[in-house]
């Protein structure tokens, strides 16, 4: 099953719409859809960034997000021959060690135990862009980030690309692991409605768990384990009164 998901990242994460599409070549087209309908549903603006992998370092993309939802485009790439990436990287081998143009920053992430360093540039023109773009190479990662918001600080760069791969291990693969959402239980439009379903009942048992944990001390919950979807299911049948028939 291929589908492009929109996901927003808080406290909570939540996988909140889903758009099929029909074999390899077709994401950027599904995407573009969900992103329409995103907009009719919340509103222009509602988002401060839409982060997107590299598939989404294209010239549309950044225009989209400023023009349509009212926010700047965030993508995370790895691909060294983009123009606008080869521009960059040459400033940041000329000026290794920063200057007024070139923001040069390293330290260690306490809380990811990695040790990082990170150069950023602002006003980057991409020909066909009328928009001036920031780019930042971050690195012992050896990744690229590139947004329209020229004022995002480097190190806000790279926690936004961080909160990238957050989604898709805290969302994407947590929500197949929990409830098998890649495998196709039906076909056609029951597909993403039985999608969205599933990212109801994740996006309940998320904040149910984040309730708990807030509280865990008041509650004296002295041994606290985190419900998996699977205990729920378990909790859901039993109280329906079905036998388990696994």
């Amino acid at each position: 099953m291929y589908a492009s998901v929109i996901s927003i990242s808080g406290q909570v994460d939540m996988p909140i719409d889903i758009e099929p599409w029909e074999g390899r070549g077709k994401e950027l087209q599904a995407s573009y859809t969900l992103l329409d309908r995103f907009l009719k549903t919340y509103g222009k603006g509602f988002v401060d960034y839409t982060v997107a992998d590299g598939l989404y370092a294209n010239r549309n993309f950044f225009s989209f997000c400023i023009e349509k939802l009212g926010c700047h485009g965030v993508v995370k790439t790895d691909e060294e021959r983009l123009q606008v990436i080869g521009f960059a990287e040459g400033l940041f081998r000329t000026y290794q060690e920063g200057d007024e143009y070139i923001e040069y920053v390293e330290g260690i992430d306490s809380l990811r135990m990695e040790r990082y360093q990170i150069w950023a540039t602002s006003y980057i023109e991409w020909e066909g862009l009328k928009y001036h773009l920031r780019v930042a190479k971050v690195i012992i990662e050896s990744y690229y980030v590139i947004t329209t918001d020229t004022n995002l600080p480097g190190l806000a760069m790279r926690e936004l690309a961080k909160i990238r791969w957050h989604i898709e291990n805290e969302t994407f693969k947590a929500l197949n692991e929990q409830c098998h959402s890649k495998h196709c239980f039906v076909r056609g439009e029951g597909m993403a409605a039985l999608e969205l379903i599933l990212f109801i009942s994740f996006i309940l048992v998320e904040v149910y768990k984040e309730m708990v944990e807030e509280r865990k001390e008041e509650l004296n919950l002295k041994r606290w384990h985190k419900i998996s979807f699977r205990f729920l299911r378990e909790l859901f049948r039993y109280s329906l009164g079905v036998e388990d028939s696994s």
